[in-house]
């Protein structure tokens, strides 16, 4: 059959069989001319047997790669909430490129799909994390696979996002919010703000994670986001919940913030409560998370530096920090005021100076 085109690809195509054999390859460039002479020498290494095979980013589809990175990583290595959240995300990528053969995949055609999965309605965030799997998945078929020699994705520019949420509570919104939760909810809230625990981390603490008598509590490796553990001190006040959560279950029950059958309490239970608290507090575009937020602002506004909020919270990233930098004014008012006691001294010294000379006592004096 020789060279053709297909509809889908800007490359040309070769076709040809050999000895019962039927070999349908890209020829990996859109020249005409240049085409020709790969098939001619691809078809005269078949023959010749000098052939040997291209890899499989020749032959294999962005859906079949995508499916391998599902079953085989996100399935076996992400959680359960991420692992269904890559389920959406595949929905979309196997939409515009699951036909493409890898190779055929140009920085151009993830480019027209960044516009018109806007124009669609996607944030720029959301095209950021579609991008940020398929990127994955190359890398790992380049890498590990030895599906591919390069990476279309590395080549396209991300697309902007908007700053990280900065909402806190007011003291003030703080006492209404309260005022409105149910008992079982105040608990909830208190604790998140005076731990900057996660939802799920609180809704997931056990028992043998709380060492009472010292005050601290440790977050397993199993329910944070990083997959790190962390231990962190405890306030008076988040000591004081967890003495009246275990005054009520005693040692019924392993999970702290149980229900009243001794087991979890869900996410979508906690978040519809707070959610009907939020309405009868009078209290607008806050979530639970903001709770989190609520903690690690304090702690910037009353001077504790950023290195502390960082491990406070569990942040990886020190630049998932820097959202909290503008509250640190109080840190940095000590750092000036070092300099003004370091400038007090000096000056204090050179005001108190004897004079070395007869000329600097007379200038002294005038």
């Amino acid at each position: 059959m020789g060279i053709f085109q297909r509809k889908d690809s800007e490359h040309w195509w070769m076709s040809f069989s050999h000895k019962g054999h039927r070999y349908r390859l890209s020829t990996g460039t859109a020249n005409e001319r240049l085409a020709e002479r790969i098939y001619a020498k691809v078809r005269t290494d078949i023959e010749t047997g000098a052939y040997f095979p291209q890899m499989p980013e020749h032959h294999k589809t962005v859906a079949k790669l995508l499916e391998k990175y599902f079953v085989e990583h996100s399935a076996l290595n992400k959680k359960p909430r991420a692992h269904r959240r890559d389920r959406s995300l595949k929905t979309h990528l196997i939409k515009a490129f699951g036909h493409l053969i890898m190779f055929d995949v140009t920085p151009a055609a993830i480019a027209a799909y960044k516009t018109a999965r806007r124009q669609a309605g996607a944030s720029g965030a959301t095209v950021n994390r579609e991008l940020g799997m398929a990127r994955h998945a190359f890398n790992l078929a380049m890498k590990e696979w030895q599906w591919a020699s390069r990476n279309p994705f590395t080549m396209v520019a991300r697309e902007k996002e908007p700053k990280g949420r900065d909402r806190w509570l007011r003291d003030e919104e703080e006492r209404r919010l309260l005022a409105a939760c149910p008992a079982w909810l105040r608990e909830f809230v208190e604790f998140a703000v005076e731990t900057g625990l996660r939802l799920g981390e609180i809704l997931t603490l056990q028992w043998p994670h709380v060492d009472l008598g010292h005050g601290t509590l440790t977050v397993e490796a199993a329910t944070t986001k990083n997959g790190l553990p962390r231990t962190i001190p405890l306030s008076d006040r988040a000591l004081a919940v967890l003495q009246r959560q275990q005054s009520r279950s005693g040692t019924a029950s392993l999970v702290v913030f149980a229900n009243r059958k001794g087991g979890h309490r869900t996410l979508g239970t906690v978040n519809r409560a707070f959610r009907r608290a939020l309405t009868r507090a009078d209290i607008t575009n806050c979530r639970f998370h903001d709770l989190r937020h609520t903690f690690a602002t304090r702690l910037c506004q009353d001077g504790v530096d950023p290195y502390t909020v960082q491990r406070l919270v569990g942040h990886q990233d020190p630049k998932m920090t820097q959202r909290y930098a503008h509250h640190c004014t109080e840190s940095l008012r000590r750092g000036i005021e070092v300099l003004n006691r370091r400038g007090t001294g000096r000056l204090s010294r050179f005001c108190h100076a004897e004079p070395h000379s007869a000329l600097e006592a007379s200038e002294a004096v005038v």
